[in-house]
């Protein structure tokens, strides 16, 4: 009788190993080197990060890296080869067009081509304009200038 008891045992043990999940080894992810594709872009988006916050900005989380990635995909698609510098010299430009409002990456995408230039009319128009905060040190810059 002892031994049906625990061929008994044993198959209820294989039942229920098969029933129950088996304990996993948590999984350790080791982040990965970021390819220089991947750098470009997070600079990108840090940059238009910087526009909107008005000083330097570092990590971003996944709602606005999403919302920056929006207005980079749109810039993008027509300045395949965009940089930081032209994203901060474009919304220098931005300012001077649009005095008095607030420069965001969406808007900077929708002006894009607008922002490319700043003519010598606009710009001594822009500086006679005491009502925006946003031209504050903004002729100081070499970059305002259509390089």
């Amino acid at each position: 009788m002892d031994h049906d008891l625990k061929a008994q045992l044993d198959r209820i043990e294989a039942k229920l190993d098969r029933l129950l999940p088996k304990p996993r080894e948590p999984k350790i992810s080791v982040p990965r080197e970021r390819s220089p594709a991947q750098k470009a872009n997070d600079a990108l988006l840090l940059a238009l990060a910087g526009i909107e916050v008005g000083r330097g900005v570092e990590v971003l989380s996944p709602s606005e890296a999403r919302r920056y990635g929006v207005a980079a995909a749109q810039i993008r698609a027509v300045t395949p080869g965009v940089t930081p510098e032209e994203i901060n010299r474009r919304a220098a430009n931005y300012r001077v067009h649009l005095v008095g409002c607030p420069v965001t990456a969406n808007a900077l995408a929708k002006h894009w081509r607008k922002c490319d230039m700043v003519t010598d009319a606009e710009l001594a128009a822009a500086r006679k304009n005491p009502k925006s905060p946003y031209l504050v040190d903004i002729f100081n810059q070499a970059q305002l200038r259509n390089v």
